[in-house]
């Protein structure tokens, strides 16, 4: 599963690299946790994921050291974000859990809190964690702040992370991105469904999206 995830990374970088882009966020708290810093470099051109700058935000935010990581498998297996926050903080105590609905879930387009299916998957994954007393829980996918309203009800007052907006915020401090832009879509599913579901999250139209292989093969 790793090499596979390396390969769709890879192909994806390249993509966005003959459509012009000048840098790349990997939003995507999976092959964050995944690549090394090497592979980062490998791709030549200003390339980050959202692990660092979360991590880092945590070891930051945390009074106790107890913090709490919801993630995909893949990015508990591989222990993400463990690297860079024990960098900053060596005593912090982290607690993982992978959340395998919340991404069916959040594409879905389920987000409301009083929804019995996600508070039914939001009290099985985060009850566990909270058992741990932690003051900082970093959600560590790009889906999971979509369901942040219900995972508060379970956690209270302490602090989340969105991975995303820490990406955006060190991305941005490097002076990278200059004027306003324009936005293009590239997916390799539904263009429509895809359109519905962003137009849903984001609140606002959106161009039409281009259907579009990462690998530019006919298959």
């Amino acid at each position: 599963e790793n090499a596979e995830l390396r390969i769709f990374a890879g192909q994806n970088v390249d993509l966005l690299r003959r459509h012009g882009a000048s840098g790349v966020i990997a939003a995507c708290g999976t092959v964050s946790s995944l690549l090394t810093p090497e592979e980062f470099a490998s791709f030549d051109l200003p390339f980050s994921g959202v692990v660092s700058a979360a991590a880092a935000e945590a070891a930051r935010r945390t009074r106790t050291g107890r913090i709490g990581v919801l993630g995909t498998a893949a990015t508990v297996r591989n222990r993400g974000f463990m690297k860079d926050i024990l960098a900053v903080r060596p005593e912090a105590e982290l607690t993982y859990m992978a959340c395998t609905d919340f991404v069916p879930l959040a594409e879905r387009g389920i987000f409301d809190a009083d929804d019995p299916e996600l508070a039914a998957a939001v009290d099985r994954y985060l009850l566990p964690v909270m058992d741990a007393d932690p003051d900082v829980i970093i959600l560590g996918c790009t889906h999971y702040p979509l369901l942040s309203e219900a995972i508060r009800r379970v956690t209270g007052d302490v602090d989340l992370i969105d991975v995303s907006r820490e990406a955006v915020r060190a991305y941005c401090s490097c002076g990278i991105i200059e004027g306003t832009g324009t936005r293009e879509y590239y997916v390799s599913g539904d263009p429509g469904f895809f359109m519905q579901t962003a137009e849903k999250l984001l609140g606002h139209p959106i161009p039409e999206p281009i259907q579009e292989r990462a690998d530019n093969s006919d298959g």
